[in-house]
């Protein structure tokens, strides 16, 4: 049996001269579980006729070394009266907790199915969620009547509580409940079938293999981060982000740390919302200074939650790449020159903090690329936040090459940052 948990990240590419971040991770809705099951050991699985089932029919369930889309799978005899049978397979180890591991937005499945005894008719399959001592299944189910293998379900099916419904069981309840309210769920599947010919005790054989459930989609039942947004100005990183309170207590204080083992630090860490606390489903803008870190820096935040009296608190992680902080890209403009040169103005502001006196130009791409002149002299030298306007001469590229420059900034102090600009040659008329 394996259960594997996939926390989803989505990979972000920096434009380099990049002021504005737009986006960051929300680690605690991004997660992905799967529970999946290929070679069904007996103990990981609990089989169990279920009450509205008729009172004489019976069944076996067990693993079956010999036959599978790739042995092993798990076979299953339902010897079946007139009436009908319904049989709950549970996977022991797929558990899921929605208070504490988040609510379940949508879920997906699939299983590979077949029939031994197809000539009796079809036998049912369904995916099960067993909550509150109450078995849920989807309907209509997948009814397997062939004797070879076949996949039922796949992947983005959209399956939400409103999906399941109720079959045999204690709670009052319809539908499971996937909220942050709802208690522990175990994943398995339904097995059921018919004999409408009053014929005593048909007996029908079914395998299942490859059997999978995945909950593509979660929500953190502490809160959720969006909205973030980091901005740099004068060397000085800022990360504002909406915070939303997804539990059921009112939220006062906000307490900010950085991940374990980071050298950046977060001002404030303390954020009291005073007569404005998060009452649940409210949200609130926040904004921080980071500190001590760099362009390019991968930086995990934890956000903790509390109340007035920080007696219930619970924690969410956003994460974000800083952008660069050196140079910024204004506009840029290349024109043809004579003898295959090129004439490539760009205009650039400073965002480090400090006075810039001089500008290396560095061509990076592709190695017969000459730049003229490779070192700029400002005066008077460039304040933080001004701009100022580079005229620089390109040879040794022919027409339609990516070319790249990388601009190097240095003032009284060591600024220790570079921007890198990439462009495309035109093409010139004779």
């Amino acid at each position: 049996m394996k259960k594997s948990l996939i926390s989803s990240s989505h990979a972000v590419r920096w434009m380099l001269l990049s002021l504005v971040v737009l986006s960051a991770q929300n680690v605690a809705q991004a997660q992905t579980f799967t529970f999946t099951d290929t070679t069904f050991n007996n103990s990981d699985w609990n089989s169990v006729k279920l009450p509205n089932s008729t009172p004489s029919a019976s069944f076996t369930a067990s693993q079956d070394l010999t036959n599978g889309s790739s042995s092993p799978s798990r076979l299953t005899t339902h010897i079946n009266p007139p009436g009908s049978i319904f049989v709950a397979h549970l996977s022991v180890p797929s558990t899921y907790d929605p208070a504490s591991q988040g609510e379940i937005v949508k879920l997906s499945y699939s299983y590979d199915l077949r029939h031994y005894t197809a000539s009796l008719g079809a036998v049912a399959y369904s995916i099960l969620i067993f909550q509150n001592n109450t078995y849920y299944w989807r309907t209509p189910s997948d009814n397997t009547n062939a004797n070879t293998w076949q996949t039922f379900g796949g992947p983005n099916l959209n399956l939400t509580a409103a999906s399941f419904t109720k079959l045999d069981g204690l709670s009052p309840n319809v539908n499971p409940d996937f909220s942050c309210k709802g208690s522990r769920i175990v994943f398995g599947y339904i097995t059921g079938n018919t004999n409408p010919h009053q014929l005593p005790n048909v007996t029908s054989q079914s395998g299942i293999d490859n059997w999978k459930v995945t909950i593509d989609e979660t929500k953190a039942c502490c809160g959720t981060i969006s909205d973030a947004r980091v901005t740099c100005e004068r060397g000085v990183f800022t990360y504002a982000f909406m915070v939303t309170n997804n539990s059921i207590q009112t939220i006062q204080y906000l307490l900010l740390s950085p991940f374990a083992g980071a050298t950046f630090t977060i001002s404030p860490n303390v954020i009291n919302l005073g007569l404005n606390p998060l009452g649940p489903t409210q949200s609130t803008t926040v904004s921080v200074t980071i500190a001590n870190a760099s362009a390019g820096d991968h930086i995990c935040i934890n956000v903790g939650l509390a109340d007035q009296s920080v007696v219930t608190c619970c924690t969410i992680q956003t994460c974000v790449d800083l952008p660069d902080c050196c140079l910024k890209l204004l506009r840029d403009r290349i024109v043809c020159g004579t003898n295959g040169s090129y004439t490539y103005t760009v205009s650039i502001e400073n965002l480090t903090g400090f006075p810039v006196q001089q500008i290396f130009v560095v061509p990076t791409l592709p190695s017969t690329l000459n730049i003229s002149p490779q070192l700029v002299t400002l005066s008077p030298p460039l304040q933080p936040n001004q701009p100022t306007t580079l005229t620089l001469t390109i040879t040794g590229a022919p027409p339609g090459s990516r070319v790249c420059l990388r601009l190097i900034p240095f003032g009284a102090e060591p600024l220790c940052c570079s921007t890198e600009i990439c462009f495309t040659l035109p093409r010139c008329p004779p």
